[in-house]
Parts: C-alpha cells; sequence; structure tokens
C-alpha cells in the first residue's frame, strides 16, 4: 500500500506541474482544463497502479523501490501527457 500512495504522490507532482503551466496562461478556465485532462489523469493513474501491483514480475529486471515507485507515477503522468500533446498538435494541422 506504501507504494501505491508513494507513486501516488508523484503523479499528483507531475500535475501540480502541469495545472502551473495551464494557470499562467491568458484564458485559462477550469472547467475546459477539467474536461481535457480528466480522463488523462485518470489513465496514468491507472497505468501507475498496475506497474506497481505487477512489480513481482518487475523484479527478475527492476525491483520497485519506493524512489521507483515515485518515479514511476511522475514520469507515466509526464510520458502519457506528452503523448497525447503530440497528437492534439497533428490531428489540429490535419483539420
Amino acid at each position: 500500500m506504501e507504494l501505491y500512495l508513494i507513486a501516488f504522490a508523484g503523479l499528483i507532482l507531475h500535475w501540480l506541474g502541469v495545472i502551473d503551466s495551464a494557470i499562467r496562461k491568458s484564458d485559462f478556465d477550469w472547467k475546459y482544463f477539467i474536461q481535457l485532462n480528466l480522463y488523462r489523469f485518470i489513465m496514468t493513474a491507472v497505468a501507475t497502479a498496475l506497474i506497481i501491483y505487477t512489480k513481482d514480475e518487475f523484479a527478475t529486471w527492476f525491483p520497485i523501490t519506493k524512489l521507483s515507485a515515485f518515479f514511476a507515477g511522475y514520469l507515466s503522468g509526464d510520458i502519457f501527457h506528452r503523448v497525447l500533446k503530440v497528437f492534439r498538435e497533428r490531428a489540429s494541422k490535419i483539420k
């Protein structure tokens, strides 16, 4: 349970950075931000929980410690955010 909380803390730290960068924009709107990012947050939380849940299978080549659980939470949010940002930019160029 402790690893889940540490990984979730990493995920929250990443999303605080996302919120901070979004608030600085002049046309920031909470309702639009939540609509755009709620599913992203849920998906990254599920992905992080699955990484921690399958820690026994990863133990042979990558042991999940407290530090790696924190980074798994932080980086899963960051990777998911960047991938979706790339696809959003490509979709806007197609229109």
